[in-house]
């Protein structure tokens, strides 16, 4: 089983590299169906709503083709981007429970946290 690290900053710049990123991680399911997910929120402040939803949905795309998406989420102190996504149910959708508290900051310095 190899590692597959997508880097949100890069889903955060425009539609085309999006599209591209997920076109990537769909190809990799097809090429290595085991393959491991890590989700790097790294040096990424914000992304764009319909920019989530399109790596969501190609999550989901990827799950019904009969692939089971299993990994890790990678997050670093920046608490707005994780609880802007969490508002709207991103990590929700992806079977992840996050420690949104009042110590989220400290405990997600450079914490993977499982993807279900």
């Amino acid at each position: 089983m190899g590692l597959y690290t997508i880097y949100i900053k890069d889903i955060a710049k425009s539609h085309n590299e999006t599209l591209e990123i997920c076109n990537l991680l769909v190809n990799q399911y097809t090429n290595f169906p085991d393959a491991e997910l890590i989700i790097d929120f790294s040096d990424c402040n914000f992304i764009y709503p319909d920019y989530a939803l399109l790596f969501l949905c190609t999550i989901k795309y990827i799950e019904h083709m009969g692939h089971k998406v299993t990994g890790k989420i990678k997050l670093d102190a920046n608490k707005n981007i994780v609880n802007y996504l969490a508002k709207m149910s991103f990590f929700e959708h992806l079977n992840v429970t996050l420690p949104l508290n009042s110590l989220f900051s400290f405990l997600v310095q450079k914490v993977l946290l499982p993807l279900i």
